[in-house]
């Protein structure tokens, strides 16, 4: 009786360890890690699941001692490494071993490793094995186990893709002389990816080819705020003019015309140059980089425009500018343009040496000649909200909008508690109204008018509005006004 209870509760015990290892086996099966390196673009990758993770520029062997190209496993791993260098002693872990301290064997005799010499990473500069900043050994050190993948491959063209959905062609040196950047393997792979390039530029293109690194695109790259896009730009007076339709993309805003003027007014009223060609309204990169207060970086080799700013700064989803100061990872905001375009008044007190909106001091900070509001302060000072999109690198204001019969009115509405007060002056004015002044007192056509004052500006309640002026209010479902013209409802 005893030794079949002890059997059955060892083949119970057996059971269960096979169970509990198959599990661990499947869920161990479901997480597929693997190393992927691209020798011409000295790129490495960390791929899970298929999906790159992590990325990290690398070093690899030179022509005569090339990184060697196939499918491995990681066979070791090892933690301060002892460099073993042909015909010398071997030489221990410290700042004079070039594997630095960690080591991921891959293959006999090399190795993904780190180093003592930082400015070789992303050169062809080793005898075979792959170098990694130490910091991003370690990293991929901790991530990765004996037994996983290591792909190696020698793509010198990779097909990559702009923000606005355009494919273009990156073509490395070929720096192992494989012969792969013929002109006519070019020629196939554009064919093949669909990535149309007039003939007479794409020759002037690959004369480039092994010379660095070459992109062809329909037209050229325009990186801004870090999104990257392709467009065809035309050369005129040493400068690139883009269609609008470009520069609305980029601005994320709607761009109206001013043909009189040769003008175009975008956003907020700002104006930029423009100038026609072949009947089209084309924008030129200098303007818009002088309009936006933009670093502008120009690479004609590789046909690269990089507009770089600080952010952008959105109000009701409309652009108004990209004048943004940082001060210690804080946001300012310009304070003249934000008080013009919200209908405030600023002016500066040169005895307090302060600016000052109505009675309310300004806590700004000087710079460039210009005073900056942290945007804590402007929500309180201009009844706005600020909405911070790191990611995207912009600034977006919410402010009351308003509307007469269905344009833009020019002005916001103003909020005391819960309810919301019009600027009796822009109202009167844009309706043909008259507005005088007696004894601290406002009139609209003579008739007495309550006011609130409010940081130097009066405002009348929207139910003074209606009953002064010829007019009646509609409100949309979000919170926006539209005010309608000799058609008041009794």
């Amino acid at each position: 009786m005893f030794k079949r209870k002890t059997f059955l509760f060892i083949s119970i015990a057996i059971v269960i360890i096979v169970q509990i290892s198959s599990v661990n086996y499947s869920l161990a099966a479901k997480e597929y890690k693997e190393i992927v390196l691209n020798v011409p673009s000295l790129q490495l990758e960390l791929v899970k699941d298929g999906v790159p993770i992590k990325t990290y520029p690398v070093a690899v062997g030179k022509t005569i001692s090339q990184t060697p190209i196939g499918k491995f496993k990681i066979i070791s791993k090892v933690v301060n490494p002892t460099w073993h260098p042909k015909d010398k002693p071997p030489v221990p872990s410290g700042p004079d071993n070039p594997l630095g301290y960690r080591w991921l064997g891959f293959h006999e005799g090399y190795g993904i490793h780190g180093n003592n010499n930082p400015k070789s990473i992303g050169t062809f500069v080793s005898l075979g094995c792959i170098r990694l900043h130490n910091k991003d050994i370690e990293e991929l050190f901790n991530l990765v186990n004996i037994g996983d993948s290591v792909t190696i491959k020698y793509d010198t063209m990779i097909v990559k893709q702009t923000a606005n959905g355009e494919k273009y062609l990156e073509i490395y040196p070929d720096v192992y002389n494989l012969g792969v950047n013929k002109k006519d393997n070019i020629f196939k792979k554009l064919k093949e990816e669909e990535i149309d390039i007039e003939s007479e530029r794409l020759n002037r293109l690959l004369n480039g080819v092994n010379r660095g690194k070459i992109l062809l695109s329909p037209g050229y790259r325009l990186i801004f705020n870090g999104e990257t896009i392709t467009a065809s730009g035309l050369v005129f007076d040493n400068d690139i003019y883009f269609k609008y339709e470009i520069i609305e993309y980029l601005l994320k805003d709607k761009i109206y015309f001013n043909i009189e003027d040769e003008n175009v007014l975008v956003g907020n009223g700002h104006i930029i140059p423009t100038r026609e060609i072949d009947g089209m309204i084309h924008i030129s990169i200098k303007h818009l980089a002088e309009f936006l207060g933009a670093d502008l970086q120009i690479s004609s080799r590789e046909e690269k425009i990089e507009l770089v700013i600080n952010g952008m700064v959105f109000l009701n989803d409309s652009f108004l500018t990209s004048d943004i100061f940082i001060s210690n990872n804080e946001v300012y905001l310009p304070l003249r343009l934000l008080a013009n375009t919200l209908g405030c008044e600023v002016y500066w007190d040169t005895q307090k040496n302060k600016a000052v909106i109505g009675e309310t001091e300004i806590k700004g900070i000087l710079s460039r000649g210009r005073t900056y509001i942290h945007i804590s302060e402007a929500e309180k000072i201009f009844n706005i909200k600020v909405f911070l999109d790191k990611e995207k690198n912009k600034v977006l204001i919410s402010s009351p909008n308003c509307f007469i019969e269905g344009e833009p009115a020019g002005f916001s509405i103003f909020f005391l508690g819960e309810k919301p007060f019009l600027p009796l002056r822009a109202l009167a004015a844009i309706l043909g109204y008259d507005v005088g002044w007696h004894d601290g007192r406002a009139y609209v056509n003579n008739e007495e008018v309550s006011i609130y004052l409010n940081n130097g500006r009066s405002y009348i309640s929207i139910e003074d509005a209606v009953s002064l002026f010829d007019i009646y209010i509609e409100w949309d479902d979000i919170q926006r006004l539209n005010i309608v013209i000799n058609k008041r409802q009794d």
